[in-house]
This record gives structure tokens, C-alpha cells and sequence, in this order.
């Protein structure tokens, strides 16, 4: 999992990988899939995820795509472009890492730091008003995700 999240880490300024059907799988065996998803649900017990993979352009790379696509720069260093729309639900990895900056507290929708979460505690907060926020999803090798991490996005 500490590569899955280097990889999360290095992924850099733009993100441009966005599949026109599902994730695929690395048959090869020899790395793991980091995919920016906007995502849609999640089940109840958090054992899936519901999304569809993004493009995400940050700083100077987004005005650069918004000129290319003949739109106006955004007011935002921000621009998510999703050219193939394909919802697509996967399990999650019995050991997922799930790093968020929201929780399920007594506060409905309560902000807080990063901080890792369960599951059911991601599934809550998806269901409870968080569906259609960015997150980087790690897709392993054997279809599962092993981890989320929610884009921050100022």
C-alpha cells in the first residue's frame, strides 16, 4: 500500500488519465491504477464505491485546457473535464486506506483535518451529502481499491 500512496503523492500537477470503459485491471501483476474519480455512492457497509473517473487539471494546466477547449480560464486553479461518462462500481480492498477531510461527527457534515476513516464511516459521509466530491482512488492490480484519498480542492 506504501507505493499505492507515493504514487498518490507524485501524481503531479495534471491528471489525465480517464478510462472510456472500466478501470482495467493491470494483468501484468506489476503496479496499481491511480484513477481521480468523482464519486457518485458508496455502500452502506463501504465495501463498494460508485464513481467515474475524471480528468483534473490544476493551475496553469487548467487554463491551459480550458483555452484549449475554447472556454474562458476558471476563477479556480481547477478544471475537472469528463469527456467519457462511465459509472462504475468496485469493491474495496479488505485492508483499503481511506484518508478524507471530513468525518461523520455530531455535526452533520463536521469538517475537519485529514484524517483516515473506516469504510462505513466513508459510506456515511457519501451518502449524507459528500457524493460528487473528488477523490484519488488507487485501483490494484485485482480490481479492488486499496485506498482513497479526497482531492483537496481550496
Amino acid at each position: 500500500m506504501q507505493s499505492a500512496l507515493s504514487s498518490l503523492v507524485m501524481a503531479g500537477k495534471a491528471w489525465t488519465f480517464e478510462p472510456q470503459g472500466d478501470v482495467p485491471k493491470d494483468k501484468a501483476g506489476i503496479g496499481n491504477t491511480l484513477v481521480c474519480a468523482l464519486v457518485t455512492d458508496a455502500a452502506k457497509d463501504g465495501s463498494t464505491v460508485t464513481f467515474d473517473a475524471v480528468h483534473l487539471y490544476l493551475g496553469r494546466f487548467a487554463n491551459v485546457e480550458a483555452k484549449r477547449s475554447g472556454q474562458a480560464p476558471p476563477p479556480d486553479p481547477i478544471r475537472v473535464v469528463n469527456r467519457h461518462e462511465h459509472v462504475q462500481r468496485l469493491p474495496l480492498s479488505k485492508d483499503c486506506t481511506i484518508v478524507t477531510y471530513y468525518t461523520t461527527g455530531p455535526a452533520a457534515n463536521e469538517m475537519l483535518p485529514f484524517a483516515s476513516v473506516t469504510p462505513s464511516d466513508f459510506a456515511r459521509g457519501v451518502r449524507d451529502g459528500f457524493r460528487g466530491h473528488l477523490y484519488w482512488l488507487v485501483v490494484d492490480d485485482d480490481g479492488t481499491v486499496g485506498a482513497i484519498v479526497n482531492v483537496y480542492t481550496p
